[in-house]
């Protein structure tokens, strides 16, 4: 019984839900100045479920597996039988609870392909990073559109398209996305290896100069601020905006990358009509991208106004490109070379790199620490004992791609080209495709496996209860109250809708990446939990009331915490 337990919010009142496959169940609205009890009932049980039901099935758990990316199987417990590595083959027509309403979807794309960890070849990797950074940069500069969520999930290789006359849709433009096999394998008009996907938050970069219908339209009810949500994967998202300010601290400035000289030409050759001024650029008389640092400056402006390291954040393009280098950090510390032997969990270096990532989060400057700077500060021999044994060579490019991302170019002065970055990790990716082609530094990988990256777990031991359930969640949904009207065929298609989309298991691919390590924690016992430590687990956030809990709350019996008053219409 998969099911999910919530709240929705609104100024004016709340509604507890329950939606699970035999519907949606809702208490009926209940208002903030009428009764916080059920709201306060509701936060109570998410920290101590009712004792009475199971927070999970005891008799299913998941199987252990050495293909962490594999499709999930599971161990059945039937009394005193155990099936193991069950997996779902069919799935059946779900049992319903009265009248229910089910609306099946289907999204269809005109462009798919496969997953990124598809991948076979280390060369293949790298060209793929190529042409994402190259769609995107094309995507600024011809579209005024800028993805801000460039992440495993977004991109897929081996793409195909609905539309076959569209092919060819930029062969003879005089501004096109000029691919890597364009270069490297001197092949005119070839389409990209891979595709950037899910525009989900894509954001006009200047909005003055929207495009889009939509965009146009949205600029009625906007102003022309830059962009200054922080959006984004926490694996993926670049470090200015998970904090959402500068990195004043940061830096080191490196010169633009050179490419050799035959490479240079040939790169130069393929891009006749570029637009942004960079295929040809280099650094002259010690500038960094074309500006200079003056740390006095830098230094005096921002200790003597903090702020500013907030106020003048913003989206920048050069922000996705950092995105690109996490996704290729991400990929390599766990992509399995084709021969490697079975390695085990306890290898304690690649734990430890794995964990800056899986457990990074976005939050403020002052709540978070962004760890995974080390990884940016990194020495190439630190690389290699992170790395498989095959892809040490790739040390040497983490290191260089690191140290274009690391520093906030937004503090030289000029700034930067807003594809400056995206023109740093092109070169150093190009310079290492043709040497490992040349050199035979390739390595093949072995699809839709991981290295054993996985932080060890220490969860806290499942809260289970023999009392028989109907539905095995904390609340039964008879104990909520449908809202009222919730009988209307019309108001129950739109609620399905909207909360629901059909898909076999089959269908549904295994996760791109090891999973994220458990914080430790024990579970709290009622014991543990009394009326001076409600204000720790209610805390304020910003825009929302406050409140303190009177002595009358203090002295209500635990057991009152679960009920759910019964309110006449």
């Amino acid at each position: 019984m998969v099911g999910m337990y919530g709240i929705s919010i609104s100024p004016d009142g709340y509604v507890i839900q329950y939606s699970c496959p035999a519907g949606l169940q809702m208490s009926e609205e209940f208002t903030w100045d009428d009764d916080i009890t059920p709201f306060i009932s509701y936060i109570y049980t998410l920290y101590i479920p009712h004792t009475g039901f199971p927070s999970r099935d005891p008799s299913i758990s998941l199987s252990a597996s050495t293909d962490p990316l594999g499709p999930p199987t599971w161990d059945i417990r039937d009394g005193d039988k155990v099936y193991t590595n069950c997996a779902v083959k069919v799935v059946g027509d779900p049992v319903t609870v009265g009248t229910t309403t089910r609306i099946k979807t289907r999204l269809i794309m005109n462009t798919w392909g496969e997953p990124l960890r598809e991948c076979t070849s280390l060369v293949d990797f790298l060209k793929y990073m190529y042409d994402i950074l190259e769609a995107h940069r094309w995507a600024i500069m011809e579209r005024n559109i800028i993805h801000r969520d460039i992440s495993h999930g977004n991109i897929f290789i081996k793409a195909k398209d609905v539309d076959e006359k569209k092919k060819n849709e930029f062969t003879g433009k005089k501004y096109r996305p000029i691919f890597v096999n364009e270069i490297i394998e001197n092949e005119k008009n070839i389409d990209p290896t891979a595709r950037l996907g899910d525009m989900d938050n894509a954001a006009e970069l200047d909005r003055k100069l929207a495009i889009s219908p939509t965009f146009v339209s949205k600029r009625i009810r906007m102003n022309d601020e830059p962009l200054r949500c922080r959006t984004g994967t926490p694996k993926f998202i670049a470090r200015s905006p998970a904090l959402g300010c500068l990195l004043v601290e940061e830096i080191y400035f490196k010169p633009m990358p050179k490419l050799p000289d035959e490479l240079a030409a040939k790169y130069i050759e393929a891009y006749p009509n570029d637009r942004s001024g960079l295929r040809a650029f280099h650094d002259n008389h010690g500038t960094f991208h074309g500006g200079t640092f003056d740390f006095c400056r830098v230094d005096e402006k921002y200790s003597s106004n903090p702020d500013l390291a907030f106020t003048e954040f913003q989206h920048c393009p050069r922000h996705d490109a950092e995105s690109v280098f996490w996704c290729m950090v991400a990929f390599l510390l766990v992509a399995v070379p084709v021969g490697s032997p079975q390695e085990y969990a306890n290898q304690i270096k690649l734990n430890n790199a794995w964990k800056l990532i899986a457990n990074h989060a976005v939050g403020d400057s002052s709540d978070v620490e962004d760890r995974r700077i080390h990884l940016l500060r990194a020495k190439e021999s630190q690389w290699k004992t992170w790395l498989h044994p095959c892809l040490e060579h790739v040390a040497q490019l983490l290191v260089l791609l690191a140290v274009q991302v690391r520093p906030e170019w937004g503090l030289c002065d000029p700034p930067p080209h807003m594809l400056h970055l995206h023109e740093a990790m092109q070169r150093l990716i190009l310079i290492h495709i043709a040497d490992w082609k040349k050199n035979n530094k390739d390595v093949k990988f072995v699809p839709r496996q991981s290295r054993p990256a996985q932080v060890p777990d220490n969860p806290p031991p499942p809260q289970m209860s023999y009392t028989q359930s109907i539905d095995g969640q904390h609340v039964p949904a008879g104990a909520l109250r449908k809202k009222r009207g919730s009988e209307n065929i019309e108001e129950k298609e739109e609620s399905q809708s909207k909360r629901r989309r059909g898909a076999e298991p089959e269908a549904l691919d295994p996760p791109s990446l090891p999973p994220t390590p458990r914080l430790n924690a024990r579970p709290l016992s009622l014991r543990d939990f009394h009326g001076r430590e409600m204000d720790r687990f209610l805390h304020s956030t910003p825009g929302s009331a406050s409140f303190s809990l009177s002595s009358e709350w203090r002295q209500l019996d635990t057991n009152d915490f679960y009920a759910i008053p019964k309110r006449q219409p």
